[in-house]
């Protein structure tokens, strides 16, 4: 007998999120973040990958802190191709991944690259799709947030001509920006299948700055 299904919202998804990653970078000193900030890898132990973590990472891994805060389980490394997924904590996964997905979760560390998870994620049937990139050049910030909500658009329409989906499906993507030296601001962009994903615009999450590390 199931527990009856959680299906957070984008606000509280993007709550937990900003709770765990702050959280987890709180962990660090100045030189250990500065380390995991300059390798790809490291970076996504920290973000995304549970398994096999290399010993300087003191943290969870930040989607799966949030997917407890959240009362999910966590599904690491391309479900369905997809970079993880959030799930029903007492679901069986069957034939190499869970089902059904509760969140389904995109992260691409170069926003020029997002486009293919933005397809990825709007072709999925879940109650809450997430994307997540990042814009390291403070030069290009502005420019990036506009080109993305111009990308997620088309493509959502793309979609939406051709097969819909309940109205209460919601998409959220949340974009790092790097408005000081190696810490982020975080942005985000939400709507529901009801809006169409006309209009949305990335803002600026509330207490999104991450606090600085132990000296």
């Amino acid at each position: 007998m199931h527990t009856e299904t959680i299906k957070p919202t984008a606000q509280e998804f993007a709550r937990a999120f900003l709770e765990s990653y702050n959280h987890c970078r709180r962990l660090y000193s100045g030189q250990e973040w500065a380390t995991i900030w300059g390798t790809n890898n490291l970076w996504n132990w920290f973000m995304m990958w549970t398994t096999n973590r290399p010993g300087l990472l003191k943290s969870e891994a930040v989607m799966a802190k949030t997917a407890s805060t959240l009362g999910l389980a966590y599904w690491e490394r391309e479900p369905l191709k997809l970079d993880g997924a959030l799930y029903i904590n007492d679901e069986t996964p069957e034939h190499g991944f869970p089902f059904p997905l509760v969140v389904a979760l995109e992260h691409e560390n170069d926003s020029r690259t997002f486009g293919s998870e933005i397809q990825k994620l709007l072709s999925v049937r879940c109650p809450l799709k997430v994307g997540v990139t990042y814009s390291l050049n403070v030069q290009e910030h502005a420019s990036t947030r506009e080109c993305l909500q111009q990308l997620i658009e088309r493509k959502y329409r793309r979609i939406a001509a051709i097969v819909g989906e309940d109205a209460k499906t919601e998409n959220l993507f949340l974009l790092g920006c790097e408005e000081a030296l190696r810490e982020i601001t975080w942005y985000a962009l939400t709507f529901s299948a009801a809006a169409g994903g006309v209009g949305s615009r990335f803002l600026p999450c509330e207490a999104s700055h991450a606090a600085q590390g132990p000296a």
